[in-house]
């Protein structure tokens, strides 16, 4: 269990470095309440992205995006708006994203699906 959990670490790293070079601002990383956590709460241009990290080495089971399932995007969404509730802030925007992290041998490909789902 300890290395799955060190290989997600690893994804969401990359996830924030991929979003910092794509011009975001970190606001938090594995933002918790007692309804669920978001990996990565990223803001550009006003606009607030609260992003689900979903790393594979294997499309065996699925896309990484399909384990996103409409109960976890309810927990997103309670958390995001507890989240903002807390973070006195406007946004012109509000976004829900994943990003799909697939590793084959040493190399990996990012796909960032944006506005995967409404709040």
């Amino acid at each position: 269990m300890g290395s799955n959990i060190s290989f997600g670490r690893w994804g969401e790293d990359k996830a924030s470095d991929y979003l910092a070079r794509k011009g975001y601002t970190i606001l938090a990383r594995n933002y918790r309440c007692h309804y669920g956590e978001i990996d990565i709460i990223g803001l550009k241009n006003q606009e607030i992205s609260f992003v689900e990290v979903k790393s594979r080495k294997s499309l065996t089971y699925g896309r990484p995006i399909e384990a996103v399932t409409r109960i976890k995007q309810q927990h997103i969404k309670i958390t995001a708006h507890y989240f903002l509730c807390d973070y006195d802030s406007y946004f012109a925007k509000i976004h829900f994203d994943v990003i799909e992290i697939l590793v084959t041998g040493n190399k990996f490909i990012i796909n960032h699906c944006q506005d995967c789902f409404d709040y």
